[in-house]
């Protein structure tokens, strides 16, 4: 697989993670996640996280479905630590037929939802298999581990075993990827995270159809200053597309691709859709003046240390 993609700004969203859990961060020979299944390009996949896959000690994934204790194995597709995501495909012709067998979970417009409406999430909490739980949107588009994984906050019920599962609206479509809660005891609080829907999306259908998740980056690294309530550049990567642009250490960041950069997850939006390569307007403050540059960007690697 690809070497794992890291992003720098990362650091200040990782103000304190001690407190965020996995619903499955005990690792154990036998460990249990939700998957369900999707389609893409008329084929049929398994979804889950990527730390579910990680934790399994033999290698060995298997799947079991409704209404049976049988199990099948799978095959990885493709892994994105990033977005927390996994793609599976069944191994044997066997479970190829059983999956064939069984409806496609449709995709839901993560734009569109609400704080505070009704959810529903399915999975495994507690080895209690096909557990429906219900609760409603906290805050739709966080960024709590890095600028790249969009994150819808609820408080429905999710315990070790969920990791995985779909977040579901009331039409039964999927909203979210269910991936961890912050607690401080290991225990259930309900501040739950899940994956928004269209991320997920976007990274699964790239992991099938190229292996990888391609990501962009213009090669500074900024924080932000709480007296101008704006987000200062800190430093410049040297030869990157943001030096080449002309942009230098204190300026402020003020639109990047067509979106303010009022808060964290701005940072998140402006480059979702943007790939190695493309242009992007980006508009600064430099010594009072609003200044417009043109950034290309390239892509991010296995160790970056700028957005």
């Amino acid at each position: 697989p690809p070497a794992e993609q890291q992003n720098p700004f990362d650091n200040f969203l990782k103000k304190d993670q001690s407190q965020h859990s996995k619903p499955d961060s005990n690792p154990k020979t036998n460990s249990m996640g939700t998957c369900f299944i999707v389609s893409h390009n008329n084929k049929k996949f398994v979804i889950t996280n990527q730390h579910v896959v990680g934790m399994i000690k033999d290698g060995i994934s298997k799947v079991i479905f409704y209404g049976s204790f049988k199990t099948y194995p799978v095959t990885i597709v493709g892994l994105d630590k990033i977005s927390d995501i996994a793609v599976l495909k069944m191994s044997t012709t066997e479970g190829q037929r059983v999956i064939e067998d069984i409806k496609s979970l449709l995709w839901a417009n993560s734009n569109n939802v609400q704080q505070g409406e009704d959810i529903w999430a399915v999975g495994h909490p507690m080895q209690q298999e096909f557990t429906v739980t219900k609760g409603i949107v906290s805050y739709a588009g966080r960024r709590n581990n890095n600028t790249f994984q969009e994150l819808i906050q609820s408080d429905v019920a999710i315990n070790s075993g969920n990791s995985g599962g779909p977040l579901l609206n009331l039409e039964g479509k999927i909203i979210g990827v269910n991936s961890f809660i912050i607690t401080p005891t290991g225990g259930q609080i309900g501040v739950n995270f899940s994956i928004t829907s269209n991320l997920a999306k976007r990274v699964i259908e790239q992991l099938i159809d190229t292996g990888i998740v391609k990501r962009a980056k213009m090669g500074v690294i900024f924080a932000p200053d709480f007296d101008r309530g704006l987000f200062v550049v800190m430093k410049l990567e040297p030869g990157s597309p943001s030096e080449k642009a002309d942009i230098r250490e204190n300026d402020f960041l003020i639109k990047i691709n067509g979106i303010n950069i009022n808060l964290i997850e701005d940072v998140g939006k402006a480059f979702d859709l943007v790939l190695p390569g493309d242009e992007i307007e980006v508009i600064i403050l430099r010594e009072d003046k609003l200044i417009v540059k043109v950034v290309k960007t390239v892509a991010i690697g296995p160790v970056d240390d700028a957005l």
